[in-house]
């Protein structure tokens, strides 16, 4: 027995409440089963890009070019074009790994906290392809 699903039909599935389409981050135990889900493409896409930006390249076992150079940054010499090249890793990766992402733009923080001078905020403002709204992911690196 063969099913068949069309473009439409498999959109409705995404967006139905009670198919979980991936966990969220961070990893914690959710209440239908060992982890957290996400129910809604747009919780899950901000949580992918979590895990894309937060993920040193060469972290990820057999995906040696997965994530981004952030760490490095981190802890490079605070010049000029620090801001540039951080938002630079960011956006090499999400159009290679997420290509369906239209960045809108990053914010860099460097002065968020007063705790590490070596974590910065991030904010990137995105607009799924396809998708009218906008959404926002913020989190600090360091």
């Amino acid at each position: 027995m063969a099913i068949v699903i069309d473009r439409k039909n498999t959109l409705d599935l995404i967006e139905n409440e009670r198919v979980a389409i991936g966990i969220t981050l961070p990893l914690q135990r959710g209440s239908n089963g060992y982890f957290s889900q996400s129910f809604q493409t747009k919780d899950q896409v901000k949580s992918n890009i979590k895990n894309l930006i937060l993920t040193s390249k060469g972290e990820r076992l057999m995906q040696p070019d997965f994530g981004t150079n952030l760490y490095d940054v981190l802890f490079s010499q605070n010049t000029d074009d620090l801001e540039q090249s951080i938002q630079d890793s960011i956006e090499d990766a999400i159009s290679i790994w997420m290509p369906y992402i239209n960045i809108v733009e990053i914010f860099v923080d460097q002065n968020n906290t007063n705790i590490d001078r070596n974590i910065f905020a991030v904010s990137l403002k995105y607009q799924i392809s396809g998708q009218q709204t906008l959404e926002t992911v913020t989190f600090n690196v360091g």
